[in-house]
């Protein structure tokens, strides 16, 4: 027994956290060399981190043991270090040596205490490493979530962050360092650009801590208690850790004189306190569950109510309507001619009503349940039913047009592509298809309430298409995917509007997709009770594996070219459009051709298969993708420009390859044991 104890140990904790912090400690560095920073440059490490937790996560076969193995996770991670990655924080390091730039270009600082570095660095590493977590954690929700539920997730972190943003704006004493002193300098930016950037960092930082919160608080509301710690162990740890490195600013006093990169030190440092956090994560969150534990949370999860997400939706829409009613404050990066915003009192008092619907909603199960008892009203529960339904419905619609808003609103950092923020943009197509599926939603109860009044016996009835089409899931996948697209278009915008056709591409997957399961479903009967609910389907993993390999990959290989020529050759940003073009039209081809593939060669789920037989393969191909990007950014390693410093980094990320092979290797030798240690167990 002590034995196997010390190999779950092994296995859930000391490799896992090895094999992240190995990976953290390459990837990390390495996006900071690949040309300029920004969204792009977190995909390599995201989707590394992804790879490595779903391949270490993931057992072959049907049945997985653990609750974090799908998929998506691949997709997830990459993208949530991208759209993380998409804000600026050099204003900072510099507390740590207790001086605020007020213009850099000229040398002109004040001073500062260092704790200011500390507080942002610590609020930095949180939100930066707590959004992927966010986006992990929902790769593994215990309980399916419902269209409306989909919604108040989305809202309860576009909400958070908007609160977030307009605290900021108002009380700028708070957020803006030494603000009382240097009010003055702070409302000229002109003369004082760093002191812009800061504005932009500190707002775009507290905005992404918002958002972090939000989605934080959705997971503790629904007593999802795996979720929560996910993301408060990646988050805070992350946090931690990057206060404490200091930027490496107190390098410079340690070995004073030494001739050494201590920002390619930071880089691996940082990368390597998020490798902790994924590892304590998955300690505490992914381990083996046992067949009976893991049906006995399947039960729980169906058994639960939902009384505290209407609680929650009651209490968001609260605030946010209470805070139209605020004057809103002025952007001090805008002209102080420009007009302020006016409140908006119509959109504050549907807020506040729909509030007061979804209150009304949450308590009236005690209501009703007491007056049922009392006086044996059965009629109660179906009027029960359809309050719920209208109101579920009503929080999509409302909720639909909050996201689109703030989609419009770009938030001013960068979040969003200027190019797709207008009336006919993302914001807009998510609203429509909110509003579509509210509107198929009650066609379809018309029709049923039809066909039941209408009908004799039913038995021999076979339902029309619309009826067995799976609206919930078409509708959260078509509204999740234009969300994503709006905010990864930052990085994948060119001269074809490259966003646009990705977009076209994974909406009309989602629709044929859907459509065929729903003929299947027509076809036969046994479709539906062969389905495990704690099984995710086999068909859309397998394609969140590949839209994350597509991403991740496509984008690796741009920076990878980018980074070579900032390198080697001149104009990096003329020579980056120009790889970005073909880098793009190859990923649309190959994401055309996948998604023929896989509609055409889908697994039955009657059929119990291993959706993935060839994992192996899919993490070997990102390990040596990375570390082809990390050679390539490294250098140059001849010539007159070498130096022994890039050399040793070299060698250094030809090192990290190994262990990280030697580890993956292990695991891969322990899946293929003929017996698991399950069943030995």
């Amino acid at each position: 027994m002590r034995g196997t104890n010390r190999q779950d140990l092994a296995h859930d904790f000391v490799l896992p956290t090895l094999l992240f912090v190995v990976l953290g400690a390459m990837t990390w560095a390495v996006r900071g060399c690949a040309g300029a920073g920004g969204m792009d440059a977190h995909v390599a490490p995201g989707l590394t981190w992804g790879a490595a937790w779903w391949f270490l996560a993931r057992d072959r076969g049907y049945d997985q043991p653990r609750r974090y193995t799908s998929g998506w996770i691949l997709l997830a991670l990459a993208t949530g270090f991208a759209i993380a990655g998409e804000r600026g924080w050099m204003q900072w390091p510099n507390f740590f040596s207790g001086q605020l730039a007020t213009n850099y270009a000229k040398g002109e600082y004040v001073s500062i205490a260092r704790i200011y570095g500390f507080i942002w660095f610590f609020i930095a590493g949180t939100a930066w490493a707590g959004l992927p977590a966010c986006f992990l954690a929902w790769c593994g929700s215990g309980r399916s979530l419902r269209p409306w539920e989909w919604s108040l997730r989305l809202a309860c972190g576009f909400g958070a962050a908007y609160l977030s943003w307009r605290v900021f704006a108002a009380y700028p004493r708070v957020f803006l360092p030494l603000y009382d002193s240097l009010q003055a300098k702070y409302l000229d930016f002109h003369a004082n650009p760093n002191l812009a950037k800061l504005y932009r960092d500190n707002g775009a930082s507290m905005r992404h801590l918002g958002f972090y919160l939000g989605c934080l608080l959705f997971e503790a509301v629904r007593r999802d208690w795996k979720n929560v710690k996910l993301i408060l162990s990646v988050g805070l740890l992350t946090g931690l850790g990057w206060a404490a490195c200091q930027n490496w600013r107190w390098a410079a006093n340690v070995w004073p004189g030494a001739n050494f990169n201590f920002g390619r030190c930071w880089e691996v440092s940082g990368g390597i306190c998020i490798g902790i956090g994924l590892g304590v994560a998955y300690f505490l969150t992914n381990r083996r569950m046992p067949a009976d534990q893991k049906a006995a949370e399947v039960a729980r999860w169906a058994r639960s109510g939902r009384g505290y997400e209407w609680w929650l939706a009651s209490g968001l829409l609260l605030l946010l309507g209470a805070a139209m009613f605020w004057p809103t404050a002025r952007d001090l990066r805008l002209p102080a001619s420009l007009p302020g915003e006016t409140p908006d009192y119509l959109w504050g008092c549907v807020c506040l009503a729909t509030a007061f619907a979804a209150g009304a909603i949450a308590i009236a199960p005690l209501l009703l349940g007491k007056w049922t008892r009392e006086g044996g009203r059965l009629r109660l529960a179906a009027l029960r039913t359809n309050l719920e339904w209208g109101g579920e419905l009503a929080l999509v619609l409302v909720f639909g047009w909050f996201i689109k808003t703030q989609m419009l609103s770009e938030y001013g950092d960068g979040v969003a592509d200027r190019a797709m923020a207008g009336w006919f943009g993302p914001g807009s197509i998510y609203f429509t298809i909110s509003f579509l599926y509210c509107l198929a939603c009650g066609l379809r109860r018309l029709a049923t309430n039809g066909k039941l009044s209408g009908s004799g016996s039913g038995e021999r009835v076979k339902p029309a298409w619309g009826m067995t089409l799976n609206l919930d899931s078409l509708a959260t996948y078509l509204g999740l995917t234009v969300i994503l697209v709006w905010c990864l278009s930052v990085g994948m915008a060119n001269a074809w509007h490259a966003p646009t056709f990705f977009g076209i591409a994974t909406a009309v997957f989602g629709i044929g997709y859907f459509f065929l399961a729903s003929c299947e479903v027509r076809r036969t009967d046994s479709a539906a009770s062969a389905m495990d609910p704690a099984v995710e389907d086999p068909n859309l993993e397998r394609w969140g594996a590949f839209l994350g390999l597509l991403y991740g990959l496509g984008l690796t290989l741009r920076k990878g070219l980018k980074g070579t020529t900032n390198i080697y050759f001149a104009n990096e940003n003329y020579w980056d459009a120009v790889f970005w073009n073909w880098v793009s039209l190859g990923m649309l081809v190959c994401l055309v051709v996948g998604m023929a593939v896989l509609l055409r060669c889908r697994i039955p789920r009657s059929s119990r298969q291993d959706a993935f037989p060839g994992a192996y393969g899919m993490i070997w191909l990102v390990f040596i993708a990375q570390n082809v990007l990390a050679q390539l950014v490294t250098g140059p390693l001849l010539g007159p420009r070498a130096s022994w410093i890039e050399v040793s980094f070299s060698l250094f990320y030809v090192v990290l390859f190994f262990v990280s092979a030697v580890i993956v290797f292990h695991f891969q030798f322990v899946k293929n044991l003929p017996f698991s240690r399950d069943a030995e167990a």
